[in-house]
């Protein structure tokens, strides 16, 4: 029953919304534990909030800033692989950090239609793909370390920082300016 968590005003032309959910399940079984949030939105879009949440024993947190048209997000989640799997978004990364601060603009796109990213960042740090083999075999061809989990049958590669920047824009996702550290 969404009215027992959901609080609703509307000051000045601006709609508060506030809430606090105990639980949520994203996909294979991972959890959204005691999420707070609040946002302030007008007709076109919200344009101020904070969410904040736990994913296990590890936290996430998204803040949301406007100017003039365009909206500000960052998103800060101290287990980035369980995110991305709960999300569906991708399954091979198992825990890490990730930072993620993003313009986008409601105001160019139209009702039903994806928002556009026109900038982004990305910086995931201290994580590990899980059963990356085809990653593995081509990073084992050019670096000891990598030779010997190849020969050993490891096919997990850990990852010290990896940072880029991108964009989505028209169903496409371009990503410039990555860079990607660890022990290969």
């Amino acid at each position: 029953n969404m009215l027992q968590f959901l609080e609703k005003e509307r000051e000045g032309g601006a709609t508060k919304l506030k809430f606090n959910v105990e639980k949520v399940k994203l996909k294979d079984d991972i959890w959204l534990t005691n999420m707070i949030g609040e946002f302030e939105c007008d007709h076109i879009r919200c344009f101020k909030g904070k969410l904040s949440s736990n994913i296990g024993s590890r936290s996430v947190n998204v803040d949301l800033a406007a100017n003039d048209n365009q909206e500000k997000w960052s998103i800060k989640c101290t287990n980035a692989g369980a995110l991305l799997r709960g999300l569906d978004m991708y399954n091979s990364m198992r825990a890490g950090n990730l930072t993620l601060d993003m313009v986008t603009s409601r105001k160019e796109v139209k009702p039903g239609y994806i928002i556009p990213i026109h900038k982004g960042t990305f910086v995931f740090d201290r994580f590990v793909l899980h059963n990356a083999k085809m990653l593995t075999r081509l990073v084992s061809l050019i670096s000891l370390p990598g030779l010997l989990d190849l020969i050993t049958g490891k096919s997990d590669i850990a990852f010290q920082k990896m940072s880029g920047n991108f964009s989505f824009r028209n169903g496409v996702l371009s990503v410039e300016d990555s860079y990607a550290s660890g022990p290969y």
